[in-house]
């Protein structure tokens, strides 16, 4: 109970109920009795055993127990550790969708607004649909053709990008930039006024709701596969693959955490990046599309990118 009020709650809103879950569901069932001080590896091992789920929802349950434990070990409740020898089913592969640049370029060019700019938005910048979901104004430099990402949406609430390396600054190709300043131009805000992408009611879009309402009957109507917009960050991977960036820049672009970088997260703007940027958003620009299959050989064929 202490640790839920004064170290569940530093946690992000999207992480805490699903590690609340785990304590109260899990957790607390078959430890309810125990002092700390009786929990050893073997009753661990059979705790671990016990859980009736996937092994990668066993694995964050495990996680969950030991951000507990670790908290116990500071403030002086227990000095041991009972995870030695702790031994766990390996998840299995999930099943993965496939996605094609000419998919992307069928999705936007079907869309009603506000869908056809974020998926836009994630088809050329590989961005997280939370980030995506908590852009402002003022987070877009149209004079540089770069935005910055500084926040990030989840369950409907503002709150802090996924990670340090999150927060950073992406070029966007100039067919992307003309179409966001006219997409904001048409925004008549209500509150709050600084979200690009709001629901009707003038809140921020929630993820789930996005995904049922819009996303997923674009997909069933071009007979694609359902899923998350994170297909769009497997296919910038991808192309930037295809595009041999190095690997540094594919890192900052998709906000990927890096041990080797120390210290404050600093973007560099790169050569490679901006002709990038303007190679993919010129792909996927739904005015050009059918002159540019034509004459972009550089990427691979849309029928061969698969993640």
């Amino acid at each position: 109970m202490r640790w839920e009020k004064t170290v569940l709650a530093q946690y992000k809103p999207s992480t805490r109920p699903t590690m609340r879950g785990h304590i109260h569901r899990h957790i607390l069932p078959f430890f309810g009795n125990y002092r700390m001080q009786q929990v050893h590896a073997e009753d661990v091992q059979r705790f671990a055993a016990s859980i009736g789920k996937s092994p990668r929802t066993r694995r964050n349950i495990i996680a969950t127990l030991r951000a507990l434990w670790e908290s116990a070990k500071a403030w002086g409740y227990v000095a041991h550790s009972p995870f030695s020898g702790l031994k766990l089913h390996s998840p299995q592969p999930r099943p993965r969708v496939m996605v094609s640049l000419a998919d992307a370029q069928r999705l936007i060019a079907i869309a009603s607004e506000p869908l056809r700019t974020i998926i836009w938005l994630a088809a050329e910048t590989g961005l997280r649909a939370g980030e995506i979901f908590g852009l402002r104004i003022e987070d877009f430099d149209f004079a540089r053709h770069n935005l910055r990402v500084r926040q990030s949406v989840w369950g409907g609430r503002v709150q802090e990008p996924k990670s340090q390396n999150a927060h950073r600054v992406l070029s966007l190709s100039r067919p992307l930039v003309a179409h966001l300043a006219r997409f904001i131009d048409s925004l008549s805000h209500g509150s709050p006024p600084d979200l690009i992408f709001t629901s009707r009611r003038n809140t921020p879009l929630n993820y789930r709701n996005t995904l049922r309402r819009k996303f997923h009957p674009l997909l069933a109507k071009l007979n694609l596969p359902r899923c998350g917009f994170h297909v769009f960050r497997h296919l910038q991977a991808s192309q930037m693959d295809v595009a041999s960036l190095p690997l540094k820049i594919r890192q900052e672009r998709l906000g990927h955490s890096d041990s080797r970088m120390l210290g404050t997260y600093t973007h560099i703007i790169n050569a490679d990046e901006l002709v990038f940027a303007e190679r993919i958003g010129a792909l996927l620009n739904p005015e050009t599309q059918s002159q540019l299959r034509l004459n972009a050989p550089k990427f691979l064929p849309a029928e061969t990118v698969t993640v």
